[in-house]
Order: C-alpha cells, then structure tokens, then sequence
C-alpha cells in the first residue's frame, strides 16, 4: 500500500489509498491543534465525514503512531458504512495519524469531507479535510515529511549563548526544536548570530538576550515582621523602555498589583503597592514575578498577633555570656513570638536578685505590629559570682533569662611610683573576688614609653593576674598610668613617674 505523509507541527497525518487516482490531497492544519496534540494530554480525537459513507468507504484513526487508549498501543477504528462519525478516547503522545481508505472511486466523491475533532480539557479544535479526486499527481500538493532524520550544524558567534554543534530534524517533522541557555550580562542587553547549516547551504539569524530574572526576596524588620517587603532584581542592566514583570500571590493575606515596571538602567528594585491584611493564625504566602516563561518566587510567614498561647524570649543586647560586677547601661531585649495586637502590649521587666538594678522605667509598651523592645541595666558590685535571671512579662506570658555576674575590676597592686627608663616592672590587676570562668582583662598605657600587654588573663578560681611592663629612656620625667577595661568598666592604676 503506498502511503504519503504530512508533517503538520508536531502531527503527521498519513494518507494511504490503494489507488493513486483516488489520492487525498490534506492541507495544513491550524496551529492551536498542531500544539495541543504535540503537548499531549489526555482527551479525544474523532473523525466525521460529511454524510454517512456506502459500502467499501472507510475512514480509520489509526494509533500507530502515538495515540493510546483503550488499554493498548496501537490500534485503528473504522468508520462503518452506513455511519456518520467514529469517536476514539485517546491519549496523544507523538502525534496522530489519519487513515482514508477508498477501493475505488465513485461518483460524487468531491461531496465528501472529513472533519478532525480534538479535545482535551475545555480545548477544542477542529478541522475539516476535503476529499479530493481525480488529479493526476495531488501528492505535489502535500508538503512531505521526512522519512528519515537529518543533521544539521549550528553555531554562534558569542560565547554567552551557547548552542549544540548539531541539531536533528527528526523523521516525519520538518522542523527541530533547540532549547538555548543564555548567559547573563551584567552590563544588561546583548546580542548573538546564530547560524544553522545543511547541504552547503546557511540561515543566520540574530538574537537579542535582555536580562532575566536573577532573585525574587521577601524581607522585613525582624522588630515589625509583618511590614513585608518584595524585592526583584535582574541579572543585568535594564535596557531602554525598562522591564515589566507579573506579580502573583498564592494567598489573599497579601495583595499584589499585576504588574510592575522596573525603570531602565536599573537592576530591578522593590516592589510597590504591597498591601498586608492582618491574619488571624500564622500564614504562609508565596509571592512571585514572572518575566517571559521564567517564573521566580519566594515564600513568608505572616504571624497572627501575639497572644496567650505564644512565646516572649529575653536576650542580652551584648550577646550571650556572663556580666561583671559595676557593668552599666547593659541592654537587654524583649522579644514577642508575635507582633503586638491592634492595641499594643506592655512588657515588664523584673529581676530575681538585687544586684541587677533595672533602669526604670520597667515597663515597656510596644506598638502594634512591632514585636521588640529593650531595657538598661546597672550592676552591682560584687565579690562572689551570682547566679540570678530576669523575667519578662505580657499578657501572662513570661520568658527568663539566666545571668551570672562574675566579680569585676578592683585595684592594681605593685605599680611603682617611679622607674628609670629603659627598665621594667611587674604590677598585678586585681577583682573584687575569684571568678567561676576564666576572664580576660584588656590593658592600655597611657603613653607610648610604658608598653604593656594588650591582655591578661585571669584562670577560673582565681582574682588576680599579674604582668610585666617596660619603658624605654627618656630625657626628662615622663608620668604614665595604666588602665584595666572588663566589660564596660574601666580601671586606672597609680601614675608612674619615669626618670631619665
């Protein structure tokens, strides 16, 4: 049986009929069903000639070629003689064929005409394919697929947008599809040639790359979490007439304009027109930006206001580690789990031992939405370490926070009144009392003629560390003094008078 074929997108139709006088000639068909059953999809395909066929007429759709259904691969259903339409399930993979077969020709053939129905989803498409005879040759009219693959080279004369060395037209089709990665350009929009070539003969066609999307950021004040921000950037510079992206939100809590136009010369920015709606339990949102077929996104938590049921966490402003005794304006903070409600909150600072003078006032408000504030405080002088904690508290909620006070700075011993220059000395740096962790004490001269060490350290158990300190000659009396710094207190030693 001889058998002509059409390569229509991604679909081949072929056209058998054992006699050439009785040959169909089928013209292309509409895009839309080309790409619909080139993607594939479940739906169905059903063929309808134009009245009901006589005897030995039959039209078949035949699955060889990539139509599945009804459990099995490959299958063809016949339009019965005396009926008008043959419906097929389907599933298209590669593609579908037609099959048209005549025994011989009759009168009043050209009244006929077949009608090609495919569906998928709320997708229809149709096209109605004549049935034509009586021409000497209608294959010329058929625009023939290839029946074997063919080779064909590719270039580009930029290194930024690479492409394969060789691309296949593949059997049946008559045309090949190249997915190209451009590489982005900082400096923004840039273009390339690229050439195919087959058989001595070349097509060159140039391209221009405009920068794509590079991030999509949601950010915020961790002291006002909700007060979100969306940030898109590029992976260059925005050519003239600038860049729009669509904007999209997965949940209703934040609303997004549809689009946004980034200004030309920039690398993208923030976004306007944010719109946050209050929550009443945590909700994850996901924002996005699609620029073209590439779509960025990025997700947030919104937190529903602070209440009986969550967390407050107290945490030293200096970070985590022991104070010492007659530190001052030490900051801690107070954090809500939650941003404060409608009406705010007040937060009460308290502590477990005297030695922790809470600078007043105890009592903070903080405003709605925000979820942070801070207290100062003084502390004592002591001799022994103190293990005590402070506690914060809203609503009912409390949160504490262990703190141990370690002995501070007390005196420097063994610091003479005068040295001759060029001579040394060892003085020893004193605490109120011995300490539970080893701690370091940081020293400083005065003047340049005294050197010290920039520290010395005090073993676990013990009050005191001592050190040596030089000078160097000098011409007349220079006085010097020596300063101890633990945690925010400072200490001075005696003056030491150096002679020549």
């Amino acid at each position: 049986m001889m058998a002509d074929a059409v390569a229509v997108g991604r679909v081949v139709y072929r056209i058998n009929n054992p006699r050439a006088a009785n040959r169909v000639a089928v013209p292309r068909v509409i895009k839309t069903l080309a790409d619909s059953l080139a993607r594939g999809g479940s739906g169905s395909v059903s063929v309808e000639p134009s009245k009901a066929l006589p005897p030995r007429y039959r039209v078949h759709v035949d699955g060889r070629a990539g139509v599945r259904g009804a459990g099995r691969d490959g299958y063809s259903r016949p339009v019965r003689p005396g009926r008008r339409s043959r419906h097929l399930p389907a599933h298209v993979t590669r593609g579908c064929r037609i099959s048209w077969f005549c025994p011989r020709r009759r009168a009043g053939d050209s009244h006929y005409h077949l009608d090609l129905r495919y569906t998928s989803g709320a997708h229809r498409h149709a096209h109605r394919v004549p049935w034509r005879h009586g021409s000497a040759n209608p294959a010329r009219a058929i625009r023939k697929a290839r029946r074997h693959g063919q080779d064909h080279a590719l270039t580009s004369d930029s290194p930024d947008l690479p492409v394969p060395s060789t691309v296949t037209v593949g059997r049946f089709y008559d045309y090949a599809l190249v997915r190209l990665a451009p590489k982005p350009d900082v400096n923004g929009q840039y273009t390339a040639t690229v050439t195919v070539s087959y058989g001595g003969a070349s097509l060159a066609r140039m391209i221009t790359i405009d920068p794509g999307l590079s991030l999509v950021q949601i950010t915020a004040d961790p002291a006002e979490p909700d007060a979100i921000s969306l940030n898109v950037l590029f992976t260059g510079v925005l050519p003239a007439g600038g860049e729009t992206v669509q904007l999209a939100s997965s949940n209703s809590a934040v609303t997004v304009s549809a689009a946004n136009t980034f200004p030309a010369g920039s690398l993208g920015g923030e976004v306007t027109g944010i719109v946050v709606h209050p929550v009443t339990q945590n909700t994850k949102v996901r924002l996005s930006a699609a620029l073209a077929s590439r779509t960025l996104s990025a997700a947030y938590v919104l937190l529903a206001p602070f209440s009986s049921h969550d967390h407050i966490t107290v945490s030293a402003g200096n970070g985590a580690g022991g104070i010492d005794g007659q530190d001052f304006n030490l900051q801690y903070n107070v954090t809500l789990s939650n941003p404060a409600p409608d009406s705010g909150i007040n937060v009460t600072l308290a502590a477990a031992d005297p030695s922790l003078q809470i600078q007043t006032p105890t009592t903070n408000f903080i405003p709605p939405g925000f979820t942070t504030t801070s207290f100062f405080i003084n502390v004592a002088d002591v001799t022994t370490p103190v293990q005590t904690q402070l506690t914060a508290t809203a609503d009912g909620v409390t949160g504490a926070l262990a703190v141990t006070i370690e002995p501070g700075l007390s005196s420097f011993t063994n610091v003479p009144a005068t040295v001759s220059g060029g001579q040394s000395f060892t003085a020893t740096v004193n605490l109120a009392g011995p300490v539970d962790t080893t701690t370091t004490v940081a020293l400083q001269s005065s003047i340049g003629v005294l050197s010290v060490p920039l520290s010395v350290v005090i073993p676990a158990g013990r009050n005191s560390a001592s050190f040596t300190a030089t000078t160097v000659p000098v011409t007349s009396d220079t006085q010097a003094f020596i300063t101890a710094s633990l945690g925010t207190t400072q200490l001075s030693s005696s003056t030491v008078t150096i002679t020549p």
